[in-house]
């Protein structure tokens, strides 16, 4: 049995909001990520502490119907599953698992870079101020006036350097923000028991933006299957998709069916 799906699953818990994504697109959602600080050296707080990285994210997950009953009971029995090419020309990506002793996350840089990313989320300052705050907590004791009172050409390099250190890190906040901890404590969205749950299952892609207003698009050649909960659901987004169909100009709908899988039963017995 193929571990893999052929389509990549968003699974969602009310019929409204599948209804949303025909009609808008996929919307990005605040997504909050906690990196776990690894075991380096002299870390008196290693698996106690966490950084907070916080985001705004799609998410799908890469499971066969077949093995989705668990991922279901936690996100819901709503689906649409998107074929794999359209998410990698939209940039969605398998995300990187990782443990407290993955190599490039247990030193001290990783550290120092998780820092400075969280100030610069929180403050929304130049990059330039932000490492100054990150050195003067460290005793470096620079004065941000002084900063102002440089010489032209000292403030052109000054200038260069910190777009080049912006470059750095949004290419570190994308590289933390397509990241998830192997396994790690999770409020049961069932039950509301705290469990242990391990996230590698999940088989996440994802994709992530800093613009509250950025939608994913889709045709509905992108689309493999649309999973409801009822028949007369099952009518409803028939009429939904015919009804958007002719909004985005497609004159023979019936293309359309012989494409897409709209059920309400696939679950009955997995």
């Amino acid at each position: 049995m193929n571990i893999s799906s052929s389509s990549l699953f968003r699974f969602t818990t009310k019929f409204q909001y599948l209804n949303e994504i025909i009609k808008d697109g996929f919307g990005f959602r605040p997504c909050t990520e906690e990196i776990a600080i690894g075991d380096y050296d002299n870390n008196p707080f290693a698996g106690l502490i966490t950084e907070v990285l916080r985001s705004l994210a799609i998410c799908f997950c890469d499971l066969p119907m077949s093995a989705s009953k668990d991922h279901r009971s936690q996100y819901g029995n709503y689906a649409i599953a998107m074929t794999k090419d359209w998410a990698m020309r939209n940039q969605v990506t398998p995300i990187r698992y990782y443990h407290s002793q993955s190599p490039d996350m247990e030193d001290t840089q990783t550290r120092i870079m998780l820092d400075i990313l969280v100030k610069a989320q929180r403050n929304k300052d130049a990059v330039a101020g932000v490492i100054v705050e990150f050195l003067n907590e460290n005793h470096a004791h620079f004065d941000k006036a002084e900063l102002l009172n440089l010489p032209p050409s000292a403030m052109m390099l000054l200038r260069e350097m910190n777009q080049f250190a912006a470059d750095c890190l949004m290419h570190y906040w994308k590289t933390f923000n397509l990241t998830r901890v192997y396994e790690g404590e999770w409020v049961d969205r069932t039950t509301r028991a705290v469990t242990q749950r391990r996230f590698y299952d999940e088989r996440e892609w994802r994709a992530v933006t800093d613009d509250p207003e950025q939608k994913l698009p889709f045709l509905f050649d992108d689309v493999t299957h649309i999973i409801v909960t009822s028949a007369d659901e099952k009518k409803e987004m028939g009429e939904l998709i015919e009804s958007r169909a002719q909004e985005l100009g497609v004159k023979n709908t019936r293309d359309i069916w012989g494409r897409i899988h709209i059920g309400y039963q696939l679950f009955s017995n997995v």
